[in-house]
């Protein structure tokens, strides 16, 4: 069952149960940043640019219920528009012309995204990453985010896979 009415984005970013969905996301990310890479050095989270990347989020998963007649997304579909903004928005910049570790520095944004979106999934990404098996499919989510221009809805595919895969074999990541 499609949403009663259309919206328009401002209306849509101005409903209540929107805006704390989306704050939710914003303080699980920004915390996510910090636990896991409060440490990386010539980088920093703008959390400006990673609230506009969540808001962008919603709108963008609204507009699929609307044109798709979905009542609630699935959380596989919520953490690949989450992945996709996040990537794309790039909310993590480098502060330096020569930052330490080059390959980190220019794969921060995607590392970062596959990580909000296993949060997401309930996955702890520092158990998924630790996982050698589970690692190839990590990877393999930040080669297509930086590389390939990749539908959230493919991205939600490999997700549930990924989810399935992560949770059938979870004994052996812990």
């Amino acid at each position: 069952m499609a949403p009663p009415r259309s919206y328009t984005p401002t209306e849509l970013l101005n409903d209540p149960d929107y805006q704390n969905g989306m704050i939710t996301h914003f303080l699980s990310a920004s915390h996510a940043y910090r636990k896991y890479h409060g440490h990386w050095q010539h980088m920093q989270l703008s959390e400006q640019i990673l609230f506009e990347a969540i808001a962008s989020c919603y709108c963008d998963i609204y507009r699929l219920q609307v044109f798709r007649g979905i009542e609630h997304e699935d959380v596989h579909k919520r953490a690949a528009f989450l992945m996709r903004w996040i990537s794309k928005f790039r909310p993590i910049q480098v502060c330096t012309d020569k930052p330490t570790n080059l390959p980190t520095a220019i794969l921060a944004n995607e590392i970062f995204a596959v990580e909000i979106a296993l949060i997401v999934l309930n996955i702890d990404p520092a158990i998924f990453f630790g996982n050698r098996q589970l690692n190839g499919y990590a990877r393999n989510l930040v080669y297509l985010l930086r590389f390939h221009s990749c539908e959230a809805e493919q991205v939600a595919s490999e997700l549930f896979l990924l989810d399935k895969h992560a949770k059938s074999n979870w004994s052996a990541m812990t």
